[in-house]
């Protein structure tokens, strides 16, 4: 593209804007939502088309509200033989915009729009929704046309510019340069005239970003698109959700007073939530002023067909909500584009707003400077005047260690006699003592409990940072904003990048507006407070969390938290040395009763219930052995799921958490799996220490809409289908009931372990948790243990193994009930999953850990026979016994009836 001769004469072409105004409200307050559409006297509700497209349809009706007149007019013809006369390129022509006539001849209010596109006309990518050329070797950019564009933009009678580009992804610098040097030279000649640019992503080159945010433009502007579902289905492989959102969220770091905004088109297949959520994360994470929402339109028959035609009232509906969220300006309507001329009203003003406020300001404080510290009279007197002074990395400062308060140095409350009145009811419905909890400082000291070899580790100065997203659904004041502040007090400010609170639908009161204006207060920029737009589950929330954090490390802590001092330098330091590492600080215990805090040591790793529960296990010598010191980071075959700390990128290329799953409960253990199967590590670090008050219960609903009232089950199934492979058999074992159930669409979760190249189950079991016993491979004799004479067979009778327990008998269940599977072993143990069958008095059997027991107790058998007890040479008999019955050794008898045993199964 040149522009040669171009001093234009007014008369000419009156490019952007004609200055016709019908009065100063219009331009104050903007278009109406009725503005973007034809007025005619058919409504949305009157149309009896098919809006969506069916199976086996080529195409949809345009409904009446798309349809526009041919572009047609004085001035419409007068700007098509200019702009063909001086080889001058507008997106206006190239994607076909259907409101090109409208624009150019001014429209009701006479204002003419229009787009000037930079770098020429033929794009290095290939979107699947634009039609503007594409080719992998474009001509040269012009280097005569920055000062050419520039000086014909400044002889036209506007106050107001648009300026995109293609694509240069064959140019060093994306063509970010060029575009810089024509908006610097637009604004040397012109410094009060507004420049939008709408922008590339440049590959999510943060230098490219720069030059063009310091090139002096007054908005920046580039184009989401698309949802992040359909990114991929959309736009060119190069593109991505994830990088666009970071050439916005980098541009408004880089100038925070810098006026953003972007763009979606909808009907290409997206549901209503999905835009919602793009909508707040455009607001959450990347801080969007503006946003367009439009209908997608098929350029030619070679694009993407539409999916769906979008009715003006939900066009009206995003709107409002938009408005709701934060946006200080949403154009939503079936034929608005990201550069339709409502969005140059209303941004205007927006700048000029700034612009008077930044100067009313300096005027007013040039003089009398506001203090560091402000008090809130001074903030309020401030804020009246336009300006807010939020709190930020810098400017937090610790509170003063509350002197003789309750708690102290993670000291246990007493209550007095009034303050314990009813305290039970309390204690059910909270589970934890919160009337403790409430008497304590929000900003507590407490024993650092690390190692001394922890406290002289220098980690390095270049450490990512951290977003540390907190969720919670009716969780209470003391301890939600004691961990908030345990976090901001404990975190070097240079690496903790902010805090995300999410609510899932809390429905109390004081965790509502009330939380928000007290984060806004004390904690301003560092903590973030995200409403769930509908109740998510903490496994939804916490994805929703992390898809709004901003910095490198995403870490997760429970609503109820302590971090030590210390915690987040060894989590951050390992991350940069392995970015596949899924990290877990070690979990101190903080009393449910008295909320004492305690140091709980190191020396567990986790395991699992074949029932698919997380267990602890002690750390295998293999473990110890390889560790240079006792507190390096140590690998764990599982996490209990509540704490961890993982690279955000990182941690959605393997999945982030699997979306069907309900509410709580087996997430961690199916993480726990593909992180290690899919070539990553978990591992415990001894040098990060965070309190936690394990409660026996939550105060909250879990039940789920799919799993009803076992989400556990059904969680756990969708994790053994897709991860377990045939030992999904085991779990299986325990939850009988669920064979058959349905458990949800899992093909995408199966596309992980296709995309990564994971390894198997079987892989797992023998690399990462050896340990783990597998009940019916390589054994003498498994399965349901039955005394044929009586059919009793050997059972738990359902108590919890996690202890000693005894070893009882029950009506054999014939093989239903997984309370009667027992193994037998080929080192001659008698066992279960974790027990084994010892005894303590001579004659009682019990199951006890087998990791503790004596193993110099062990049993022989043969088929159909006896269960010999040795070194006691008694015989495992069930004479005189009945249901829930412990199961006795007596003397052994040739062909007794009640001492003969039979297994299920005997391999051969």
């Amino acid at each position: 593209m040149t522009m040669r001769n171009c001093i234009l004469q007014r008369s000419q072409i009156n490019f952007y804007f004609k200055r016709y105004l019908h009065g100063k409200s219009r331009l104050e307050n903007g278009p109406s939502f009725e503005h973007f559409l034809k007025q005619n006297n058919t409504t949305s509700d009157d149309y009896q088309g098919n809006l969506v497209l069916r199976k086996g349809e080529q195409r949809l009706r345009i409904p009446p509200w798309l349809k526009t007149e041919i572009p047609m007019g004085e001035n419409y013809a007068k700007l098509k033989k200019t702009l063909s006369k001086l080889n001058l390129n507008t997106v206006c022509v190239e994607a076909k915009c259907p409101n090109i006539g409208e624009c150019w001849n001014g429209g009701e209010d006479r204002i003419s729009t229009a787009t000037i596109m930079l770098l020429g006309d033929e794009c290095t990518r290939g979107c699947r929704f634009c039609s503007v050329k594409t080719s992998r070797k474009p001509a040269a950019p012009d280097p005569n046309e920055p000062q050419n564009t520039a000086n014909a933009i400044c002889s036209w009678d506007i106050d107001y510019i648009v300026l995109t580009s293609v694509d240069r992804d064959d140019l060093s610098d994306q063509g970010s340069s060029h575009i810089a040097q024509t908006i610097s030279l637009i604004k040397q000649q012109r410094p009060n005239l507004i420049v939008e640019c709408l922008t590339p992503d440049f590959r999510g080159d943060k230098k490219c970003i720069e030059t063009i945010v310091k090139s002096n433009l007054d908005v920046y502007a580039h184009n989401m698109e698309t949802v992040r579902e359909l990114q991929s289905h959309v736009r060119d492989h190069r593109a991505n959700f994830e990088q666009s959102l970071s050439v916005l969220i980098h541009a408004k770091e880089t100038n925070p007073n810098l006026i953003t905004k972007t763009s979606l088109m909808l009907g290409l297949g997206e549901t209503n939530e999905q835009i919602r959520e793009t909508m707040s994360q455009l607001r959450t994470r990347a801080n969007v002023d503006c946003l367009t929402l439009g209908q997608y339109m098929q350029p030619t028959r070679r694009h993407l067909k539409v999916k769906e035609y979008i009715r003006p009232e939900i066009f009206q509906q995003l709107q409002e909500y938009g408005e709701s969220i934060g946006f200080l300006y949403v154009a939503s309507g079936p034929l608005v584009r990201s550069s339709y001329r409502a969005g140059e009203y209303f941004i205007k003003n927006i700048v000029k707003n700034k612009q008077q406020k930044k100067e009313s300001a300096i005027s007013s404080f040039k003089n009398n400077p506001p203090s560091e510290h402000v008090t809130v009279t001074e903030r309020s007197k401030i804020n009246s005047i336009g300006i807010k002074r939020r709190v930020n990395r810098e400017t937090y400062t610790i509170p003063e260690q509350c002197q003789g308060c309750p708690g102290e140095n993670g000291g246990g409350v007493s209550l007095t006699a009034d303050e314990s009145k009813n305290l039970d009811a309390v204690m059910k419905k909270e589970f934890f003592n919160l009337r403790a909890s409430d008497k304590i400082s929000l900003w507590r000291s407490i024993p650092d409990t690390r190692d001394d070899l922890c406290k002289a580790v220098k980690y390095p100065d270049d450490l990512p940072s951290a977003s540390v997203v907190i969720v919670f659904k009716n969780e209470r004041w003391s301890p939600v904003l004691r961990t908030v502040y345990s976090v901001l007090n404990r975190s070097p400010k240079q690496y903790l990048k902010e805090v995300i609170l999410v609510d899932d639908q809390s429905d109390i009161e004081e965790m509502g507006q009330k939380l928000d204006d007290y984060c806004e207060e004390h904690f301003g920029e560092l903590v973030r407070v995200l409403r769930a737009p509908s109740r998510l589950g903490l496994i939804k929330a916490k994805n929703y969390g992390a898809k709004n954090a901003t910095g490198d490390i995403v870490v997760f802590l429970d609503a109820h938290c302590e971090a030590n001092t210390g915690w987040l330098e060894p989590l951050l330091a390992r991350i940069k040395e392995k970015r596949s590492a899924v990290l877990c600080p070690s979990i101190d215990m903080i009393s449910d009763h008295n909320l004492a805090y305690g140091g709980t040591g190191f020396g567990s790793v986790g395991g699992f219930w074949w029932s698919l529960h997380f267990n602890w296990a002690p750390i295998p010598k293999r473990i110890r052995d390889a560790q240079k010191s006792r507190i390096d980071p140590y690998p764990s075959p599982t996490m209990a799921g509540g704490l961890l700390a993982a690279n955000r990128e990182y941690f959605f290329e393997i999945g982030g958490y699997d979306e069907d799953m309900e509410v709580w409960g087996g997430e961690n253990l199916e993480l726990s799996f593909r992180t290690w199967m899919c070539h990553g590590s978990l591992e415990f670090v001894p040098c990060s220490r965070v309190g936690h008050i394990f409660r026996p219960g939550h105060p909250y609903n879990m039940t789920g809409a799919k799993g009803k009232g076992d989400v556990h089950g059904r969680n756990s199934m969708r994790l053994a289908e897709v991860w377990m492979d045939d030992y999904k058999r085991l779990y299986y074992m325990h939850r009988r009931e669920l064979i058959g159930k349905d458990y949800g669409d899992v093909e995408e979760r199966r596309a992980i372990r296709t995309r990564l190249n994971c390894h198997s189950f079987k892989w797992f079991l023998e690399n990462v948790f050896p340990e783990k016993f597998i009940l019916d491979e390589n054994v003498l004799a498994y399965g349901e243990t039955r005394n044929p004479n009586s059919q009793l067979c050997l059972d738990t009778i359902g108590k919890d193994e996690k202890g000693t327990i005894p070893l009882a008998v029950y009506s054999c269940q014939s093989g239903a009930s997984a309370n009667q599977y027992l193994t037998l072993t080929k080192d001659n143990q008698l066992r279960r999953e974790d027990g084994c069958s010892v005894t303590s008095d001579s004659t009682s059997i019990v199951l006890t850990n087998c990791d503790y027991s004596d193993h110099k107790q062990t049993w022989t058998h043969t088929n159909n026979g006896t269960l010999v007890h040795h070194p006691s040479n008694l015989c495992l008999d069930v004479e005189g016994l009945a249901n829930n019955d412990q199961v006795k050794l007596k003397k052994c008898e040739p062909n007794k009836l009640s001492q003969q045993w039979l297994f299920r199964h005997y391999p051969k």
